[in-house]
């Protein structure tokens, strides 16, 4: 019984960070900056978006503190809050990515 809670959370925390994501691809959007969700058949939803000065691919994280609070990580150690339905000031600075 307790594998299929384990398994019920771990399903819900995915379509939670693909709600999330989805939501900051539509804020990078209206930015004019593309992204595109990536989904691993073994692994977590994934966002890349391209940095407008040196092109290469920044990842885009949903993840889940231990307060239990959404956050979008990228570059390592940037971070913002995750607000479903108001991902802009997440959109912005990821969009202001250079390198």
């Amino acid at each position: 019984m307790a594998d299929g809670v384990h398994a019920i959370r771990e399903r819900s925390r995915t379509m939670q960070r693909w709600v999330l994501l989805s939501g900051l691809m539509v804020d990078l959007r209206g930015l004019g900056c593309g992204s595109w969700l990536a989904f691993p058949g073994d692994g977590e939803p994934v966002l890349f978006v391209r940095a407008r000065v040196s092109g290469r691919r920044v990842a885009v994280l949903a993840m889940e503190d231990g307060a239990g609070q959404w956050l979008f990580r990228w570059d390592g150690d940037q971070q913002a809050a995750a607000i479903e339905g108001d991902a802009s000031c997440a959109a912005e600075r990821i969009a202001a990515v250079r390198r």
